[in-house]
């Protein structure tokens, strides 16, 4: 970890200056590439880019940010359903909600450094919509962690209280324009809305000048690869050949792919999410 301090070269510092830094990190789960291409908008000869909701190539994508302060997470907010993963078909298990949203594959990751006077205005509201959902917890008086359970604030795709739109709209109040435009088109059963999307929040966050990281490395393995589920095929030449996915070694990742490589061993799954006073894992892993 490198130092927050700064000093002369003499043996006897003369000074010291201490460097507050704090930036956010936006992180999209936007893989499948079917579920996201051109199509007619619906009442329209328009064209435009859809994020399908139905259908054999839907992917409900995923989207979260977390603040860091020298290194160190100070707030996290992962919105999604408490009860599970989100299902195909448009299917959400029940409607409850948690901040706690894990993870489970290759993340777009956008860096966006901020003030200090932001990043705790954001972090107020992150602890304010923990309170209104169901999420792990850290009580000082026993000094342990513990379930928090509300049910004040609903997990809803049909009116679009969704990840993409909890998480723009708090970094919208307060970063404004330095955010970029999330919303694009859905289609679900054949209908289009405009909306906000994971995945047409992810092209115009790439299409900016935000440092992009992808974590982990993928398609190109490299850093953090450990996270990525991966297989053994037998290629044309007849050889074992390692496949790695966008997918992290999860339990239901280990049951699609039937045996991974290496052996999956149960309760050893790789999604995350991150709480506070943690090292960001951009910084674990040397991104930067």
């Amino acid at each position: 970890m490198s130092s927050n301090r700064r000093s002369t070269d003499l043996k006897e510092p003369i000074n010291k200056i201490k460097v507050d830094q704090y930036y956010v990190v936006i992180g999209v789960e936007a893989n499948n590439e079917n579920a996201y291409r051109e199509d007619k908008i619906t009442f329209s000869n328009k064209i435009a880019k859809h994020q399908y909701l139905s259908g054999p190539n839907l992917d409900w994508g995923h989207a979260f940010f977390y603040v860091v302060h020298n290194e160190k997470v100070i707030c996290f907010f992962s919105f999604g359903p408490s009860a599970g993963k989100k299902l195909g078909e448009n299917k959400i298990i029940g409607n409850a909600s948690t901040c706690q949203y894990s993870i489970g594959e290759v993340t777009q990751m956008y860096v966006l450094k901020i003030d200090e006077d932001s990043a705790h205005k954001i972090k107020k509201d992150v602890e304010q919509m923990y309170l209104k959902s169901n999420n792990q917890m850290y009580d000082e008086e026993s000094e342990s962690w513990v379930t928090y359970s509300s049910n004040e604030k609903k997990y809803r795709a049909i009116t679009n209280e969704t990840c993409a739109k909890e998480a723009y709209n708090i970094l919208l109040k307060y970063l404004g324009n330095k955010i970029p435009n999330a919303f694009g088109y859905i289609k679900t059963y054949g209908i289009s809305k405009n909306a906000i999307c994971p995945y047409a929040w992810n092209e115009s966050l790439n299409s900016s000048k935000l440092n992009h990281y992808i974590y982990p490395e993928y398609p190109k393995i490299g850093k953090a690869k450990d996270l990525l589920a991966a297989y053994s095929k037998i290629n044309d030449d007849g050889k074992q050949e390692k496949i790695y996915t966008y997918y992290l070694r999860t339990e239901e990742s280990n049951a699609y792919f039937m045996e991974m490589i290496p052996p999956f061993t149960a309760g050893d799954d790789k999604d995350w999410y991150l709480v506070e006073d943690e090292i960001d894992p951009l910084k674990i892993n040397k991104y930067f």
